[in-house]
């Protein structure tokens, strides 16, 4: 037991050192270099890839307005993150048009359960850090919102 006390003390350690290395333009650069290839540099939906996707990328800079000036903060996450919650199990590229974030964000594998869960805990982190970017592009209202 103490044992294990050991190593959840060093991993919670690595995961403030990590965390305080991530910086306020993660989340920017990440959607940058993952999303804005459907999604646009924007975020309205235009992308390089747009004409390409079978359904059209959403303008995820209404996503407030469309929810009644409430960002939809725990949907999008799941969005893209794209794993089933439980179990992790989803073995699938693609779920619907979106990549299976989730997956790509943890595709360093560990010899250790420590190393797992330092991996699965930056791939949240960096998902958490994408919805904090669009939380920021997200179009004011005018007049009243639906």
């Amino acid at each position: 037991m103490r044992i294990l006390i050991v190593r959840f003390t060093i991993l919670l350690g690595l995961l403030v050192v990590n965390t305080a290395a991530f910086s306020e333009d993660t989340g920017k650069r990440d959607f940058m270099a993952y999303c804005s290839s459907c999604h646009g540099t924007d975020g309205k939906g235009k992308g390089p890839m747009y004409l390409s996707t079978p359904t059209k990328p959403t303008d995820l800079t209404l996503l407030a307005q469309e929810h009644s000036g409430y960002f939809p903060y725990l949907r999008v996450r799941k969005v893209i993150d794209g794993r089933i919650e439980k179990g992790n199990n989803n073995v699938a590229h693609m779920k619907g048009n979106m990549p299976v974030w989730g997956d790509v964000f943890t595709a360093r594998k560990s010899n250790s359960a420590a190393g797992e869960l330092h991996s699965e805990a930056q791939a949240k982190m960096r998902i958490l850090d994408i919805v904090d970017y669009l939380v920021s592009i997200q179009q004011q209202c005018v007049g009243e919102c639906e």
